[in-house]
C-alpha cells in the first residue's frame, strides 16, 4: 500500500479514519509522556516490547563474529558491523509486517520473553524481563557459551509530541568476551515518526549513538533521514577511530541500516578510493528464527501466553474484544500493585537485579564518549542476576503469590548456569505447586466460575428444615423461666438466625467472601496437570 500524500489519514481504512483524526488531535494538544495515552486499537500490532530484545541477534553469526577475530581493531569493526545489522529489525520490523508501523505492546510487570537460536553459530540464548511498569523498563540477556559472548542491557522509552511523535530511549547495552577480558558499551539511538499525519507511520533514528570498548576505540554512527527535498529513507554514516584520535578515521561506514552498507578502510577525503574491507545486506542475509517453546507448556508470565487473546483479537481486526481483553490485562495488573502496596513488598524480578552502587565498567566506557547513565529514569541499573538464572523454572513468578518459592525442576545434565530451556529431558516433582494466576481475569470462563462457585450452597438450602434440632430449640425458652439465669433470654435469639443452624460447616460461608480467589483457584487447577508429568522439550518449539 503506497504512500498517498494527498490527505490526511491516507494510510487508514475509511471505518477508522475518524479514529484517527481524534488520535492525532489528543496527541497533539497532550502534555507529558505519550505512553500514558491509549491508542486506537486498530494502530496497535500482535508485538510486546519484551519481544524486542530479541532484535538483537536474529543473525547470531554476525553476533558471534568478533570472537574470533585476533586484531582488536578489526574486532572492534566487527563489533560495529554487528549492531548496524540489528536495527532493521529494531526499529522497521513491523512496517514490514503490516505495511505501516504498529504500536507495540506494553509488557506488564514480570512479563517474561524466553527463547534461542540454533544455527551455524550454535546455540544462543535469550532471557527479556519488564524488570518496571512505571516507568516501563525491559532488560535483557544475550549469550553463546561456545563463542564466549554476551549481551546485556536495559531500555525505557519517553515519548513527547512536537509537529509529530519523538521518542528518546534511555538506557545501554553492554557487550562483554568474557574469555578476552574485553567490554564494549552501547548506547541506545532516539527516534521520531514520519509519515503520522497520513496514516503511515515509519521510524527514523536522530542524532548519533556510539560504542565505546575497552580495548581504546570508539565508533561513532550518525542518523540522517530523508529530508524534505532530498536524501534517502534511513540513511546512516560511521565512523571508528582510536580514543583520543577523532580525525584519524580507521573505518568508515555508509549505507541504509534498513537496506545495506559498505564498510572501508580510512576515510575523510580519501573515503572515494578507500579499500571496501566488508559489507552487510538484509536481502541477501537471511534470519535465523527465534525458538520459544510451544503455547502450551509456557508459563503463564511468558508474553506469548499472557497477550494470546489480545494478539488473536488484533489479527481477526476484532477491535473490541481487543480493547476487552487489554482492559482485563491492565485491571488484574493494578490489583497486584494494590496488594504488594497494602503488604509492603516490591515486586521481586525473576532473572535481573538493580545494582546497589554505581557500575564501574559502564564509567570507564562511557568517560570517552560523556555518557550519563541517568538510573533515576529506569528504576535503577539492570543487571543480569546469574544466581537467580540459575534456579529458575516455571512457574517463574509462583513464590510472589504462594508464598516460598518452589522446588525447581530437576535439570539433568546441567554443567553451568544460565540453564534455560536446555534440550535434555526435564522432570518436575510432583510437589512443585500449580502456577499462580498472573491474570486472573483474563480468560474469560473464569467469568462464569462465580455462579458456580455458589452452587455447592444448594445442597444445603434442603439441609436447613431437615434438621430435627432446628424445631426442638424452641423449647429452649422453657430455661428463662428460671429467675436464676438472667441472660439465658437472650439465647432464643440465636436459631431466628438463618446462619446460625450451618455453623457447623463453615466452609459455605467462606466463598463469597473470597471470590478473587476462587477465580484463581480455577486458573491454577487447569494448569495443575503440568505441574506433575514429565514432559520434554528438545527445540521441536515454536518459532516466532
Amino acid at each position: 500500500m503506497s504512500l498517498d500524500s494527498k490527505g490526511e489519514g491516507a494510510g487508514v481504512s475509511p471505518q477508522n479514519k475518524g479514529s484517527w483524526s481524534s488520535f492525532l488531535k489528543s496527541i497533539a494538544s497532550f502534555n507529558g509522556d505519550l505512553h500514558s495515552m491509549t491508542a486506537p486499537p486498530f494502530i496497535l500490532g500482535t508485538t510486546s516490547l519484551t519481544e524486542f530484545s530479541a532484535y538483537w541477534t536474529e543473525h547470531p553469526s554476525v553476533f558471534v563474529s568478533p570472537t574470533s577475530e585476533p586484531d582488536p581493531a578489526k574486532r572492534s569493526m566487527l563489533v560495529l558491523k554487528w549492531f548496524l545489522s540489528t536495527l532493521k529489525q529494531q526499529y522497521s520490523s513491523r512496517s514490514d509486517k503490516y505495511g505501516t508501523e504498529k504500536k507495540p505492546l506494553n509488557p506488564f510487570l514480570g512479563e517474561l520473553y524466553l527463547g534461542k537460536w540454533e544455527d551455524a553459530a550454535g546455540e544462543t540464548r535469550l532471557v527479556s524481563e519488564q524488570v518496571s511498569h512505571h516507568p516501563p523498563v525491559t532488560a535483557y540477556c544475550i549469550w553463546n557459551d561456545k563463542h564466549g559472548i554476551k549481551l546485556e542491557g536495559y531500555n525505557a522509552q519517553k515519548a513527547s509530541f512536537s509537529r509529530t511523535i519523538h521518542i528518546k530511549q534511555v538506557g545501554h547495552a553492554l557487550l562483554t568476551f568474557p574469555k578476552l577480558d574485553e567490554s564494549y558499551l552501547i548506547t541506545i539511538p532516539a527516534l521520531h515518526i514520519e509519515g503520522l499525519i497520513y496514516g503511515k507511520p515509519f521510524v527514523e533514528l536522530n542524532n548519533c549513538t556510539y560504542i565505546s570498548s575497552s580495548t581504546g576505540f570508539v565508533s561513532k554512527i550518525d542518523y540522517s533521514g530523508k529530508g524534505w527535498l532530498s536524501g534517502k529513507k534511513n540513511s546512516f554514516t560511521a565512523s571508528m577511530y582510536a580514543v583520543g584520535k577523532e580525525k584519524e578515521i580507521l573505518y568508515s561506514v555508509e549505507g541504509q541500516w534498513t537496506d545495506g552498507f559498505v564498510i572501508k578502510e580510512g576515510g575523510g577525503k580519501k573515503l572515494g578510493h578507500s579499500t571496501e574491507v566488508d559489507s552487510f545486506s538484509h536481502s541477501s542475509s537471511p534470519k535465523t528464527d527465534l525458538i520459544i517453546p510451544p503455547l502450551e507448556s509456557q508459563d503463564s508470565y511468558e508474553t506469548k501466553k499472557a497477550w494470546a487473546p489480545v494478539a488473536r483479537a488484533i489479527s481477526k481486526g476484532d477491535m473490541d474484544t481487543t480493547s476487552n481483553e487489554k482492559s482485563k490485562i491492565e485491571n488484574a495488573q493494578r490489583e497486584l500493585r494494590k496488594k504488594e502496596q497494602a503488604e509492603g513488598r516490591e515486586w521481586e524480578r525473576r532473572f535481573f537485579t538493580r545494582l546497589p552502587g554505581a557500575d564501574k565498567v559502564f564509567e570507564t566506557l562511557a568517560k570517552p564518549i560523556g555518557e550519563k547513565i541517568e538510573a533515576e529514569k529506569t528504576g535503577g541499573v539492570w543487571r543480569f542476576d546469574e544466581a537467580k538464572a540459575r534456579d529458575a523454572c516455571p512457574p517463574y513468578h509462583a513464590h510472589q503469590s504462594n508464598g516460598p518459592a518452589a522446588p525447581c525442576a530437576t535439570i539433568a545434565g546441567a554443567k553451568s548456569a544460565p540453564t534455560i530451556f536446555p534440550s535434555i529431558t526435564i522432570f518436575v516433582t510432583p510437589d512443585v505447586p500449580d502456577e499462580p494466576p498472573l491474570l486472573p481475569m483474563m480468560l474469560p470462563e473464569e467469568e462464569e466460575r462465580p455462579p458456580e462457585d455458589e452452587e455447592p450452597e444448594e445442597p444445603r438450602e434442603p439441609e436447613l428444615p431437615l434438621e430435627p434440632e432446628e424445631p426442638e430449640e424452641p423449647e429452649e425458652p422453657e430455661e428463662p423461666e428460671e429467675p436464676e439465669e438472667p441472660e439465658e433470654p437472650e439465647e432464643p435469639e440465636l436459631p431466628l438466625d438463618p446462619e446460625e443452624p450451618p455453623e457447623e460447616p463453615e466452609e459455605p460461608e467462606d466463598p463469597p467472601e473470597e471470590d478473587p480467589p476462587l477465580l484463581e483457584l480455577g486458573f491454577s487447577t487447569r494448569l495443575s496437570a503440568r505441574g506433575s508429568r514429565l514432559f520434554e522439550w528438545k527445540g521441536a518449539a515454536e518459532a516466532r
